[in-house]
């Protein structure tokens, strides 16, 4: 995924990359365990540091589950970045930046 490719390999990332693919759904810590493929105790280290800085919505209906707060600015920062959103916004704009350079060379050509 495209943060694997900006950040490097790391833990958290990998959890963060679940999250993402599975943002709408509340995951348990074993689940995200497994699908990162990264034990346990390191998976629920690291949910535990996200909920204190805000960044996960925690359900408590028996076993604890995690998702991403669609509220917060950072996730909807990871979201675009990851999503092929970002990659579709940054070409319109990059288009929008030729498209203005071409219009402004011809006014400029024919003033």
């Amino acid at each position: 995924m495209l943060l694997n490719e900006l950040f490097g390999e790391n833990t958290r990332i990998k959890i963060l990359e679940e999250l993402l693919t599975y943002a709408d759904s509340f995951l348990t810590a074993e689940e995200i365990s497994r699908m990162a493929d990264l034990s346990s105790k390191t998976v629920n280290i690291h949910l535990n540091q996200l909920d204190e800085i805000g960044i996960l919505e925690v359900e408590k209906n028996g076993v604890k589950r995690f998702k991403l707060n669609s509220n917060d600015e950072r996730v909807l920062a990871l979201g675009l970045i990851e999503s092929n959103e970002f990659l579709r916004r940054s070409r319109k704009q990059e288009i929008a930046e030729i498209g203005e350079w071409i219009i402004f060379d011809y006014f400029e050509a024919i003033w």
